[in-house]
């Protein structure tokens, strides 16, 4: 299985378990730190399981094969738990533009969301999440500049906008 696929995976098993986005942020970030380093069957529920545990999300059903290899995951993570959301600073940034009348939160959050599922899909760990925002958020260049190195987004959304495979319907 290739990354985007085991990424696109791990988004659609969120939506499924209807799980906040915070844990697609986190489970696809504790799958990049991981997929190299764990190889065992059902990686992907595992990652979910400590995705929902470390965001404070108790109502995913845990079966006990998966509870004995979690400790793969732990240990893969070196116990460290910090993963800051890419949806969070999103809408961080969102509330931000709104106070300064720059842009509508409700016009742009729920595609903003959508389009940050295939940055997550397709992330490569060369954007940090500010620049990820600012470009799910499709922000003019006038205002991306403000957060981001123009270059650097720029050289991304072109790839992403114009690729064959991103489409939002395509999750």
């Amino acid at each position: 299985m290739t990354k985007s696929f085991c990424r696109k995976e791990l988004i659609s098993l969120c939506t499924k378990y209807c799980l906040p986005v915070n844990v697609k942020s986190t489970s696809i970030k504790i799958y990049n730190k991981i997929f190299d380093k764990v190889k065992v069957d059902n990686l992907l529920y595992l990652i979910l399981i400590v995705a929902a545990k470390c965001e404070e999300v108790h109502t995913i059903n845990i079966s006990s094969s998966l509870i004995k290899n979690e400790s793969l995951v732990h240990e893969a993570l070196n116990f460290e738990y910090d993963f800051p959301s890419s949806y969070l600073k999103m809408c961080s940034l969102l509330v931000k533009l709104q106070i300064e009348h720059k842009v509508n939160y409700n016009d742009r959050y729920e595609e903003g969301c959508k389009f940050m599922d295939l940055l997550l899909i397709n992330d490569d760990g060369k954007l940090n999440d500010l620049e990820k925002a600012c470009i799910a958020l499709q922000l003019p260049d006038s205002l991306a500049e403000k957060f981001c190195d123009l270059n650097k987004i720029k050289d991304c959304k072109n790839t992403f906008f114009t690729s064959k495979n991103v489409t939002l319907n395509s999750l």
